[in-house]
């Protein structure tokens, strides 16, 4: 689990496991307060980059059929959806890691040893509880 903080305050979480080969983002959610600023987007960049670089080479996910604005992203980003369930299932290669189409301050993840994190001016993702299986 993943908790992402605008100036410091809670505005989203994110899950995935991360197994041989391939990752399945689990959820991100943002706070509706924070919604519409681009940290959803922000939050899947951050976890397509830390799958990749742990080595996945295929992401899957769902999301309610009625979440067109997340199935909207999913797709922006090269998730396929696959039919015959009564939420979207998707899923993607994953040959390289996102190239970032959120806002031009935010930043690559970078590891510590502190865990791993990633910041821009004033939004940060860090490790809060679990860890990713492999």
């Amino acid at each position: 689990l993943y908790l992402g903080s605008v100036d410091r305050q809670p505005a989203a979480y994110l899950g995935m496991s991360i197994f041989p080969g391939w990752g399945h983002l689990d959820r991100i959610a943002v706070d509706p307060a924070f919604q519409g600023h681009g940290l959803g987007r922000q939050a899947l960049v951050w976890a397509i980059n830390t799958m990749h670089r742990a080595g996945c080479r295929r992401i899957a996910l769902s999301t309610q059929l009625g979440n067109e604005r997340s199935q909207r992203l999913y797709e922006r980003f090269g998730f396929q959806r696959s039919p015959g369930f009564d939420y979207r299932l998707y899923g993607a290669p994953l040959k390289s890691p996102a190239t970032s189409v959120a806002p031009a301050n935010a930043r690559q993840a970078t590891a510590s040893s502190t865990g791993t994190k990633m910041k821009d001016e004033t939004r940060e993702w860090a490790v809060v509880s679990g860890r990713s299986s492999s």
